[in-house]
């Protein structure tokens, strides 16, 4: 067989594969159309490490095991936020439950119900200096109460969104076109005023193939914008009161792959080992931080210096302190700029599950650390540590 036949064959396999939708290149041209002047193009291949030393990375270690009562028994913490003295702390079942920095339970953020005041769903909530915002996903409506629990206002949205995130200028909103009537709309992403005219939309999908998946948190603080990275995408988003634009495009010498009607792209991913985003970006001070599924075998961080955009992508990293134990970037939830300090939920090890881990945490940890990881009793009812911790400034 000559070279021209082999070459006309493979480029026939290559089109049908496109043409199926298996692959995704409406997908990947529409993220490329979106790079610009200002994009940063990471070469992540290049700059992969297999280990990083976490002493070269973290610094001042705390925890904080929030306190467990009848009242405040969380089922699956989802996220945690820090604002006005309060840990706001939400769990699977739509919870959100109020802790003082010391991790004394105060109360719950709100009554479910159909009362006034009352949530009746809470599909996600934000928080700034004066008040907290939440998501009521029943009502379609914004409720805001004072950090000390007093009740201020309901705001009806004129969509319907599952999840947000408050701005000084007004809002950002992820919609839910797929399952909710929001009309003709098919963006993914409304920008709004303080009360709710929109100033423009974004993201605009595939809705007769494409199933748009969900994640919480879907966005993150910038310095000055709004990070969003879009599921299954290679790119990091900063979204302003003006617009969007993407600040790093990753490279991977790989097909895209999403989920549709037609196939199970997630399927599909994780089968031939392509590259997709895993959690949304957090920007902790000049850092930015974005954990990846690489591949069906290997997990990694991607780590970005903003202000000289040195980056590295870490497989791995080496427990080399004795102030620290079983960190994850995946729990990481908030960065408080106050503080300088990225908030997130630590592992916790049981006497009656753990007794390797407890092994080489008694071998590698100071006594003090080594206490409030580890648990008498395998009482898995217990509420999380929250763990709280600044990044090296040197990093990289």
């Amino acid at each position: 067989m000559n070279r021209r036949l082999i070459y006309i064959l493979t480029m026939g396999i290559i089109m049908a594969s496109c043409s199926d939708g298996r692959l995704a290149p409406k997908t990947e041209q529409a993220e490329r159309n979106d790079i610009s002047d200002k994009t940063v193009v990471l070469d992540v291949e290049k700059h992969m490490l297999d280990s990083f030393p976490l002493s070269k990375l973290i610094k001042d270690v705390r925890y904080v095991q929030l306190e467990t009562s009848l009242d405040a028994c969380l089922t699956l913490p989802m996220n945690v936020k820090n604002a006005g003295g309060v840990l706001y702390v939400s769990d699977l079942d739509e919870q959100l439950f109020c802790f003082d920095q010391n991790g004394t339970f105060l109360r719950r953020a709100f009554q479910r119900g159909k009362g006034s005041g009352e949530v009746l769903r809470m599909y996600d909530y934000d928080v700034d200096d004066s008040l907290l915002y939440v998501l009521d996903g029943a009502r379609s409506a914004i409720m805001t109460y004072s950090h000390d629990g007093t009740f201020v206002a309901c705001q009806n949205l004129p969509f319907r969104a599952i999840s947000f995130a408050k701005q000084e200028y007004g809002y950002v909103f992820h919609l839910a076109p797929y399952s909710l009537n929001n009309g003709d709309n098919k963006d993914l992403i409304a920008v709004t005023d303080e009360k709710f005219n929109p100033l423009y939309t974004a993201f605009e999908y595939d809705a007769d193939n494409c199933i748009p998946a969900t994640r919480t948190p879907y966005f993150s603080d910038g310095n000055e914008s709004l990070l969003y990275a879009p599921i299954y995408g290679r790119s990091i988003y900063s979204i302003s009161e003006k617009n969007v634009e993407m600040l790093y495009y990753l490279s991977f010498n790989s097909p895209y792959y999403e989920q549709n009607k037609q196939y199970e792209g997630a399927k599909e991913a994780a089968e031939e080992g392509i590259y997709y985003s895993y959690n949304n970006p957090i920007q902790a001070g000049k850092f930015l931080i974005q954990t990846f599924s690489t591949s069906k075998d290997c997990k990694g961080t991607l780590l970005i210096n903003r202000e000289s955009n040195k980056y590295v992508f870490i497989k791995d990293f080496v427990q080399d302190t004795n102030r620290i134990y079983g960190f994850s970037f995946e729990d990481a939830k908030y960065y408080d700029r106050k503080t300088n300090e990225l908030v997130g939920f630590a592992d916790t090890y049981y006497t009656d599950e753990h007794t390797d881990e407890i092994k080489e945490i008694k071998a590698s940890m100071k006594d003090s650390v080594a206490n409030i990881l580890i648990k008498k009793s395998a009482s898995f009812s217990e509420n999380p540590l929250l763990i709280f911790y600044r990044l090296c400034p040197d990093a990289i």
